[in-house]
Formats: C-alpha cells, sequence, structure tokens
C-alpha cells in the first residue's frame, strides 16, 4: 500500500505458496486491498523435475496430487493445473512466474546425442497449457554461462534456454538455444478485448487466435510473430478485422483492428 501511494502505477507481483503446499491469500480491492496487483504464482510438471526423466504418458498433477496417465490427459493435465491456479484469483490477472525443465534429463542423453525431443515435447506441453489458460508467462531460466558439467551453477539446476557449449555457429542469433522449437513460438501480446482462444501447433507450426474486441479500446491488439518456425515466410489470414504488419530483427508485429463483427479471428500457417 505504501508503494501505491508513491508510485500509483505500479504493478506488485506476489507468489502463492508454491503448490501444493498451500493456496494464497484472499484479495479484494473492495475490502482494503491495493489494486495494481498480479497473481504469479510458480508451476512445474513435478514428475519431471525432481526425476529429472520426461515421461509422455505419466504425471502428477501438482494441484491434486493424483497421477495422470496417457499422453493426450498428460497435456491436458497441465492445461488444468493452471486454469486452476489462475481461477484461484480470478479477480486478478495471472502471470506463471515460473515454469520450465531441466535440460540434463536422463544423466544428460541430449548432450551427448543432440536429441532434445524430450525436451522440445514437454515444453510444447507447458506452453499448450499456457495458451489454454489464457495467462502470461515466464520461463526459467536464462544462464549465460551454463555448462554441461556445472548446469546454472547453483542449486543442481541445469534448466536454462541458452548453453555457450551448443553454440555451434556464433554468427547464428539462435545459436546455443535450447528447444527452440517449443519456446519460439507466435503469442498475442496485446489484447484490445477479451482472449477466447490461442493456441500453437508446433507439428503444423499453426497458430490460432479469437478474440472479442471492447469497442472501448481504440489501439490495436498486437501478435508477436517470430521468423524462427517460418524460415520460408508465413501466411496471416483475419476475419472480422484487418492487419497491418510491422517487421522487426528476426521478429513482427501484426496489429489487429476489428471490424463489425463480435469474434475477431485470426490465423497464421506456414507459407
Amino acid at each position: 500500500r505504501a508503494l501505491c501511494q508513491v508510485m500509483p502505477d505500479t504493478l506488485l507481483f506476489f507468489e502463492r505458496p508454491p503448490v501444493p503446499m498451500g493456496k494464497p491469500p484472499p484479495w479484494s480491492v473492495a475490502a482494503g486491498d491495493p489494486g495494481g496487483v498480479v497473481h504469479a504464482p510458480h508451476w512445474y510438471d513435478g514428475l519431471t523435475l525432481f526425476t529429472k526423466h520426461f515421461a509422455r504418458d505419466l504425471t502428477l498433477d501438482m494441484t491434486t496430487m493424483v497421477p495422470v496417465f496417457g499422453a493426450d490427459a498428460v497435456r491436458a493435465c497441465y492445461a488444468a493445473q493452471l486454469c486452476r491456479l489462475r481461477d484461484q484469483l480470478p479477480q486478478l490477472p495471472t502471470l506463471l512466474g515460473e515454469f520450465g525443465l531441466n535440460f540434463d534429463l536422463d544423466g544428460g542423453a541430449g548432450f551427448h546425442s543432440g536429441d532434445f525431443r524430450d525436451q522440445i515435447d514437454a515444453l510444447d506441453g507447458y506452453y499448450a497449457g499456457v495458451e489454454a489458460a489464457l495467462i502470461s508467462c515466464t520461463q526459467w531460466n536464462y544462464t549465460a554461462d551454463n555448462s554441461h558439467t556445472y548446469g546454472d551453477g547453483w542449486n543442481a539446476e541445469d534448466m536454462s534456454i541458452f548453453c555457450p557449449e551448443e553454440r555451434c555457429t556464433p554468427d547464428d542469433i539462435h545459436a546455443g538455444g535450447r528447444a527452440l522449437d517449443a519456446i519460439v513460438r507466435p503469442y498475442l501480446r496485446a489484447a484490445a478485448g477479451e482472449p477466447l482462444h490461442q493456441g500453437y501447433d508446433l507439428q503444423t507450426r499453426r497458430f490460432e487466435l479469437a478474440l472479442r474486441p471492447d469497442r472501448g479500446v481504440t489501439a490495436p491488439s498486437e501478435v508477436f510473430v517470430p521468423l524462427y518456425p517460418y524460415p520460408r515466410g508465413y501466411r496471416f489470414d483475419v476475419q472480422g478485422g484487418t492487419f497491418t504488419t510491422t517487421h522487426r530483427d528476426g521478429y513482427d508485429v501484426v496489429l489487429l483492428q476489428p471490424g463489425d463483427g463480435d469474434v475477431l479471428l485470426a490465423q497464421i500457417r506456414p507459407a
């Protein structure tokens, strides 16, 4: 409250007790709690995190402590957990303040084989859950001096999305990046209205978005489109509105303006 009095435009992020140890405190501006607060829980696929092995057809729901079996059910479980975290404080915006996984799965097997499909599949499932829950996220972590021997350099963790030992072509901005096929994906970064759906299919590299426009907002919605998944270009289609594209270094920003309809639909697909 004291910070808000001095800096009224400040956003305060607070983390709930780690799942499954507790629930966040109630928060009500009407009851006197300050505004400008963001719910920023942490979440991990605990079974993968602690065993350092990714099982596509098995996980443990960290919000219910119930095992889940089957590849499709496991991916659905990621989304269900994140929706439960979001819904614990529905009156506040939710930012997933921390998530990720160890890249030294199975004793660092990927370091020797160059096969990071497990990490890619796991992270794709986590990001799909974030998209289904319609929340924002920050992945843990980036460690500039990560190494195969010492990982991130603390807590026996090796969760960095970058490792200089894997940087084979220094002139490539993506060199040294890990599991980028799952991480570098389109997303809605600013919504002039209510997001109804967004999702990215890693196999087809198609992105879909549905948005209910707010007629009281004149600024456009913004879609971040990285060029990494689309080396031969991409096609952007929209229904119920118009768009313009701003080109940046390594990515585009597509600005969406709604038409007269109630819902604006957009899709990205490879050219």
